[in-house]
């Protein structure tokens, strides 16, 4: 039951009582008037008129003692509904700055998380409106306000909200908050703007960054307002929050602004490591092309001169005719000695540019090299050819070629007493080039950094496309190297 009817119940009891009691009493009193005037009897009289002032003060003070339960527990409710909507709002506003701090925590925009403060402060606090403005010295500055629907007030523009506006000058002086419950009840400057600005009242709460306002966050209102302890906490609580985010998103700048100047120095170094390393291969590739012309020079010399002068030498030699034993003995042993320099010189004229890698080919190369080897070394060496090798371009025949001769070189300096089994196979889409022995192999830390001759067959793959793999063991070493072809480049070659 609600307290407007109460109130109704008990006066239309109080009244229907008074009434009745009324109607009761006047018929009985007007006859003891009349009798105590004729015969004089006024104790019984006077008894009534008491009995009825007494009743007539009993419901008076009956009515008068249910008026004043009634009103205490209105005041009662009241008072409890005041707490209930006190401890609600405490609670709405403790729910929102725990959401405003989870979003704090998570990847959102700067002016989302501000536009969202805004509104949370509109909706909370009995403001008609809300603004957050941030500035800094080197942007324009950036502001959000809301404003309640029911209301006319429209918050200050960005223009009257910068950092020369009488409040943000105060806030930037005082570094404190600053409340304005009347405009007419404190002039002062801050007043004559809310005045120009249409507003009656505002309460501003700087949002501060080592020691230094970065902005505000405000609330206005068109009315005297005066905002309690509470509601001041809750504003100051959602600034410090703001001033979390502000930093928070400079921080966020500044690492961006360093990522790009790593990510430029790093494509800077990038860029130059690969011009070096470009710079290196083609040194590597004009040294191996200048070894290659080198031996090819030396070759044609050895050929075209030196085998030259020694063929002419033992042509003379055999012109000679000595007179003695003697003679024709040490004659024979020069004859000799030029006959097998000739020998050497044209095998060592071969190996540095065989021409027979030109006339017939990879194939036929290999094996006369292998041929060769084996009398030099003898070392015994098996050469297979699985399929049909076509000609290849001279480039790819000579980098294949040089791999053999320096896995054959290896393996007579460091492989000891070995067998050695040299493979040429090729399929449709590339040749493959094996040479593996029974030595005793070497580390595979020597395999992975590699000599001059590993390096040299590295890089001689890679000039033409190719791969070269070594795997060595206690059992051998292996040297397989692999470039892949196409038609054109058989058909061509």
């Amino acid at each position: 039951m609600t307290t407007r009817t109460e109130r109704w119940l008990i006066h239309s009891v109080f009244w229907g009582a008074l009434l009745l009691l009324i109607a009761l009493a006047t018929p009985y009193l007007r006859q003891r008037l009349s009798v105590a005037m004729t015969t004089g009897e006024t104790l019984l009289t006077l008894a009534a008129v008491g009995l009825f002032l007494m009743s007539l003060a009993g419901l008076v003070g009956v009515f008068w003692y249910l008026n004043v339960q009634v009103d205490a527990r209105a005041l009662a409710e009241q008072t409890m509904a005041e707490q209930r909507q006190r401890i609600e709002a405490m609670a709405q506003r403790q729910s929102a700055l725990a959401e405003l701090e989870l979003a704090i925590h998570q990847p959102m925009e700067l002016t989302r998380l501000l536009e969202r403060v805004t509104i949370l402060a509109r909706d909370l606090l009995p403001a008609a409106a809300t603004t957050v403005v941030v500035w800094e010295s080197n942007r324009e500055p950036v502001a959000f306000s809301a404003r309640r629907a029911d209301s006319r007030v429209v918050p200050p523009g960005l223009s009257a909200l910068g950092p020369e506006a009488a409040p943000n000058r105060w806030l930037r002086e005082h570094h404190r908050v600053l409340v304005v419950p009347d405009r007419d009840q404190q002039p002062s400057e801050i007043a004559s703007w809310l005045r120009e600005a249409g507003l009656r009242a505002c309460v501003a709460i700087p949002l501060e960054q080592d020691g230094v306002v970065r902005g505000a966050l405000y609330a206005w209102s068109a009315v005297p307002r005066e905002y309690d302890a509470q509601a001041l906490e809750f504003l100051q609580a959602l600034a410090v929050r703001c001033a979390l985010v502000i930093e928070r998103v400079r921080l966020y700048e500044e690492l961006q602004q360093w990522n790009r100047q790593l990510e430029q120095r790093v494509a800077e170094r990038t860029e130059a490591l690969a011009e070096a390393n470009r710079q290196l291969q083609d040194l590597s590739l004009r040294l191996l092309q200048s070894q290659d012309e080198e031996r090819r020079r030396l070759a044609r010399e050895l050929h075209d001169v030196t085998a030259q002068n020694l063929t002419a030498a033992s042509l003379n030699l055999a012109q000679i005719h000595p007179t003695t034993e003697r003679e024709r003995e040490r004659l024979a042993e020069c004859a000799a000695l030029v006959e097998q320099s000739l020998r050497e010189i044209r095998t060592l004229s071969y190996v540095l540019h065989p021409p027979v890698l030109d006339e017939h080919g990879l194939a036929r190369a290999v094996e006369w090299f292998v041929e060769g080897f084996q009398k030099r070394t003898g070392i015994v060496v098996r050469c297979e050819a699985v399929g049909e090798l076509p000609r290849l371009a001279r480039p790819v025949e000579l980098a294949l070629f040089r791999v053999v001769q320096e896995a054959l070189s290896n393996v007579h300096r460091h492989a000891g007493n070995a067998t050695v089994c040299v493979t040429l196979a090729t399929d449709r889409d590339a040749v493959r080039v094996e040479v593996a022995d029974t030595g005793r192999g070497f580390p595979s830390t020597r395999t992975e950094a590699g000599g001059v001759g590993l390096a040299s067959m590295r890089e001689r793959m890679r000039q033409i496309g190719g791969k070269l793999q070594v795997d060595s063991s206690p059992t051998g070493t292996r040297v397989v190297a692999v470039v892949p072809i196409g038609r054109e480049e058989t058909a061509s070659a």
